[in-house]
């Protein structure tokens, strides 16, 4: 069981200068051991970096430029490689079946995207207490599925 499962929104709030970043160092620094992270969470955080510095190449008032995605992901990694961040394991087939009953019962009236429904869904299959989010959407779906959301 884990006591708390993050999003992409936190993470993004730890690696990059956002209004929320001081309420995530400071989970983050409360935490009493790693940052439990997934692969799946992992990609879409790195992927989302890399479309930023790509959107940041076509038009400089959208994304962030290349040199601070390179940053950021040279960060996350070294967070992995000390065990700040843990990757840990998770049946990504349980994930995406429990992702797509709740896409089932609550996309209908929510509205909610593929990778948030997958997050949750990770949270629950770990067995998570809380979830970490800035994302006003995801927050209310994981109140929604009884998981406690911070910071």
């Amino acid at each position: 069981m884990l006591s708390v499962y993050p999003d992409t929104s936190f993470l993004f709030s730890l690696y990059l200068p956002r209004p929320s970043s001081s309420a995530a160092a400071s989970a983050f620094a409360a935490l009493e051991g790693p940052l439990p992270v997934t692969t799946l969470l992992l990609y879409e955080f790195e992927n989302a970096a890399r479309l930023a510095a790509w959107m940041n190449a076509a038009d400089k008032h959208k994304g962030f430029p290349a040199q601070m995605a390179q940053t950021v992901l040279a960060r996350l990694d070294a967070d992995v490689d000390s065990g700040a961040l843990e990757i840990i394991p998770c049946d990504f087939a349980s994930v995406i079946a429990l992702a797509r009953k709740l896409s089932s019962m609550r996309t209908w009236r929510g509205g909610h995207r593929s990778f948030d429904l997958l997050h949750i869904a990770a949270s629950l299959r770990l067995k998570a207490k809380r979830f970490l989010s800035f994302d006003a959407a995801q927050r209310r779906l994981a109140e929604a599925e009884g998981l406690q959301v911070g910071p």
